[in-house]
């Protein structure tokens, strides 16, 4: 501003609202003249005030948080109706491959171990994902409702799950066994019907 001796801030700390709004800059080491203008915007880290008028961060903060408590609140919604309804024969049999799969998918991997082909972390964090899953898979076939035709299945299907989620915690309990990945690897080709 013109007539105003201003400076640089050296950091957030030297930044002071004045109460019409405009930022007042502590002193620095970098003096700026007063024929030589002032910056447009001076930044702390609350808030951007423009030098000769008003203009907030405050408000894109709100916005932002509004956002992701949105975003929270959806995320929610969606998992809690994840595990909801009825178990009819389709979702049984989706759910039946895809536990096949997951017993596949630990076969490979504890092949892999049994001969030595992968690393001690990736075979204990790949082996604690497909644990997980099955493991939800094992919680929510055995609480979800299910047609009475089929409720015997499910429930079966449930402890299916279960002792696959066991046999693969044996496989990350024991990563760089050799002898643990070729029992594990046996007995999830079994679980799952591998070829």
């Amino acid at each position: 501003m013109p007539g105003w001796r201003t400076s640089w801030p050296e950091s957030s700390s030297s930044i002071r609202a004045g109460s019409t709004g405009h930022a007042l800059l502590a002193s620095s080491s970098r003096e700026v003249g007063a024929d030589t203008e002032a910056p447009r915007l001076v930044a702390s880290a609350r808030y951007v005030v423009r030098v000769g008028g008003r203009r907030s961060r405050v408000g894109l903060r709100v916005r932002s948080r509004l956002l992701r408590l949105l975003l929270i609140c959806v995320v929610a919604f969606v998992v809690a109706g994840c595990n909801g309804g009825t178990v009819d024969r389709h979702a049984l049999t989706n759910d039946g491959a895809t536990l096949d799969s997951i017993a596949c998918e630990g076969a490979l991997l504890a092949g892999d171990v049994a001969r030595g082909r992968t690393t001690t972390y990736f075979a204990r964090e790949q082996a604690e994902v497909l644990r997980i899953e099955s493991s939800n898979f094992a919680d929510a076939l055995s609480r979800r409702k299910a047609l009475p035709s089929i409720e015997r299945r499910v429930r079966e299907k449930a402890k299916h799950a279960a002792v696959l989620a066991a046999t693969l915690q044996r496989l990350h309990d024991h990563p760089s066994d050799r002898a643990v990945g070729a029992a594990v690897a046996s007995a999830l080709k079994k679980l799952g019907s591998c070829t």
